[in-house]
């Protein structure tokens, strides 16, 4: 999917929750953008004179979610506005996660806060299939959504100090998963980047088409200060205009 029906958009904080020491889940007031599962909108923080991006994790009725780790600022200025503030908002922006490849079966990959790039991604193939989710992060503290995962799949996690779920990464419990079923997936995968390349690894090893979304610092979100690129095999391209989601083997990586 193409950037196509970008405007600015407002939106009022309707509530704000901590989910972990340093995670934030925000929820606005905001009937005028619709989405697809990878897209994400840039938000004008007060006090900044750059837009964040954020991936719109989920929208019910008239209220969108985002979910963000506070890194710097911009997000720790976010995290602590009242319910009732309004912000400016650009979106929807970036591509989407492509169709389901026809014979096989989804399966969502992720780590730490790029978990929250697969929920909207779970909740539709929820309706459609069955599929495999598995989360990962550094300690049981830092995952999250697992109830929301829970409502759409069965899930699996794992932990690098093995505190919550198998005592792994990401990639070793889906690599162990895929090789113990029958079925036969289509890898969708958000998380930190060598993350990602050991999934496009693990794939290419399996002969099994995988899909990246890509967390890159972005400065306009539309392309124009080509602050994002990535090295791809057709070139340099934008993660924030070309991107977020990528075919895995697109991309060069640098680990």
């Amino acid at each position: 999917m193409c950037n196509s029906g970008i405007s600015d958009h407002k939106a009022k904080i309707e509530s704000v929750e901590f989910l972990s020491k340093d995670i934030v889940s925000m929820w606005l007031k905001n009937n005028t953008i619709d989405f697809k599962p990878g897209q994400f909108l840039m938000i004008e923080v007060p006090g900044s004179a750059l837009r964040r991006p954020f991936v719109i994790v989920e929208k019910e009725a008239k209220d969108l979610r985002i979910v963000f780790k506070v890194r710097g600022k911009g997000t720790k200025t976010l995290s602590g506005l009242e319910p009732g503030a309004e912000l400016k908002l650009l979106a929807p922006l970036g591509n989407s996660f492509p169709e389901l490849p026809k014979g096989y079966s989804p399966l969502l990959l992720g780590g730490g806060i790029g978990v929250v790039t697969l929920l909207p991604l779970a909740k539709l193939y929820s309706k459609k299939c069955s599929a495999s989710i598995i989360l990962g992060a550094d300690t049981a503290g830092s995952l999250i959504l697992l109830d929301d995962f829970k409502k759409c799949s069965k899930i699996n996690t794992c932990t690098d100090d093995g505190s919550a779920g198998k005592k792994c990464n990401s990639v070793q419990l889906a690599k162990d998963h895929i090789k113990n079923s029958k079925e036969k997936f289509a890898v969708y995968a958000c998380g930190p980047e060598p993350m990602l390349e050991a999934a496009a690894k693990m794939c290419k090893e399996l002969k099994l088409p995988c899909f990246v979304s890509l967390e890159e610092r972005m400065g306009c979100g539309v392309g124009a200060c080509v602050c994002c690129v990535v090295r791809t095999r057709d070139g340099l391209k934008r993660v924030c205009k070309d991107g977020p989601v990528f075919n895995a083997e697109e991309i060069i990586w640098r680990y």
